[in-house]
């Protein structure tokens, strides 16, 4: 779908400059005169539906137990209507999205600078970013792990409910399923980034790894990220066994090194080795591997062979966990013999670990997404990309829980949703077409 501002009349174009000399005719497009108004256009559109969002997480977000805006005037109003609130923020996610699509549109179009782009993300992430939580209820989860190290206990033997009480207030907000399990962080989120992931593979690839190490010690899967480093900096070498058997020793050195000194010196220690598989218990239908387990479980009911659905799943995630790992042995192969960049084997790599493992979270996906951005991929692959990043976005309930007490409330926000965005769309498009009728009277000869 096209901005409402894409089929506008443009100002009469001014005689075309001669070219200067030296060009070499591969320099980006300059911003296009008579095309502001459409940039102001996607700018506003996205920052209402970042407004919407923040405002309807005041009743639709992940707030605390008990919810503090009960009984405040006026913005308790969206804590006591729940379905209204989720309405509002999931028509403003799809304006946002809409907003996201239609930037991508004008940078390819317009050719906006840099900072342009710059200040329109600013602007949308102001809202979010004094918004409540939402779309998941972890925050709860990282501050009670925070608390329970804090007050000198092993986050890595005791849950939040042994550690803290249940009656802490941390606790209480933590989804039922995880009050009771150790830690299985490190101590902080996943920090690796593609600037990360650049730094290794340039001259100071040994930098890197140490990062690339550090964000393991906070995420183990980033560790994946350092065999393409090791097969990268092998080829450089001469891509020899010799060679990969020294860049793995050396990698191996930094990566030991960086664990051992993240955990001895946080003084936790290795107990997070032991709590690595604590998100399997989750069931997720995001996971290949975890919905075709329980597909067969239930086949297997409903041929009379009894519930194996546990024994079922066991096998097909397994199967996913070894087929992840071929697939990653096959690109660093492919990145050791030259056939791929190594940024490109990260991405796809963290593909395949991801959605072949056990649980599969929508923002999962930003692991791919983030090394992939930055490679020379095909225009069709980059829509492919875009496409389904516009829809996990629109995955995840803005709560950040289910609603098995109250399957009607998400029909009717989600449908509720679509009213408003469909109004704004129909609002934008009268006035674009009041602007092209009025366009011919004031057109210059």
């Amino acid at each position: 779908m096209a901005p409402p501002d894409v089929d506008a009349p443009a100002a009469p174009a001014a005689p075309e400059a001669p070219a200067r000399a030296g060009g070499t005719g591969a320099d980006p497009p300059a911003p296009a005169r008579g095309k502001p108004s459409r940039l102001r256009f996607v700018r506003r559109f996205g920052l209402t539906g970042a407004l919407l969002m923040a405002i309807g997480s005041l009743g639709a977000g992940a707030l605390p137990v008990p919810n503090p805006l009960f009984g405040i005037r006026v913005v308790g109003l969206l804590a006591r209507n729940a379905t209204i609130a989720l309405a509002l923020t999931y028509a403003g996610m799809g304006m946002l999205v809409l907003a996201w699509l239609w930037l991508g549109r004008s940078i390819r179009t317009d050719g906006h600078d840099v900072a342009a782009v710059v200040r329109t993300a600013v602007t949308w992430a102001a809202p979010l970013a004094v918004a409540a939580p939402m779309f998941s209820r972890d925050v709860y989860g990282y501050l009670a792990q925070s608390e329970i190290a804090g007050r000198g206990i092993d986050p890595y033997t005791l849950g939040a409910a042994q550690a803290l009480g249940v009656d802490d207030p941390l606790t209480r907000n933590i989804p039922t399923i995880w009050r009771s399990t150790a830690s299985p962080y490190g101590p902080g989120f996943l920090t690796l980034g593609h600037g990360v992931l650049e730094l290794a593979l340039a001259q100071r690839w040994l930098a890197g790894a140490v990062l690339i190490s550090v964000a393991a010690a906070l995420k183990l899967p980033a560790l994946l990220a350092l065999g393409f480093v090791g097969v990268h900096v092998a080829r450089r070498w001469g891509g020899r066994p010799r060679h990969v058997a020294g860049a793995v020793a050396a990698l191996a050195v930094v990566a030991g090194g960086v664990l051992t000194a993240v955990s001895l010196g946080s003084g936790l220690g290795f107990g997070w080795i032991r709590t690595l598989t604590v998100p399997n218990a989750v069931v997720n239908w995001m996971s290949m591997s975890t919905w075709t387990g329980q597909l067969g479980g239930q086949l297997g009911i409903l041929a009379g062979l009894g519930d194996h659905t546990r024994s079922v799943l066991t096998l097909t995630r397994s199967i996913g966990g070894l087929a992840s790992a071929i697939l990653c042995v096959v690109l660093l192969l492919a990145v050791l013999r030259g056939r791929l960049d190594a940024v490109t084997g990260t991405g796809l790599g963290f593909g395949a670990v991801i959605l072949l493992g056990p649980v599969v979270h929508p923002w999962y996906l930003l692991w791919i997404v983030l090394p992939l951005a930055g490679c020379a991929l095909t225009h069709r692959h980059r829509q492919a990309m875009v496409l389904v990043l516009a829809g996990a976005a629109m995955l995840m309930p803005p709560t950040g829980s289910g609603f098995d007490l109250r399957p009607y409330q998400l029909p009717m926000a989600m449908l509720g949703g679509i009213v408003i965005l469909a109004a704004v769309l129909a609002v934008s498009c009268r006035r674009r077409r009041a602007r092209s009728a009025a366009a011919p009277a004031t057109a210059l000869p």
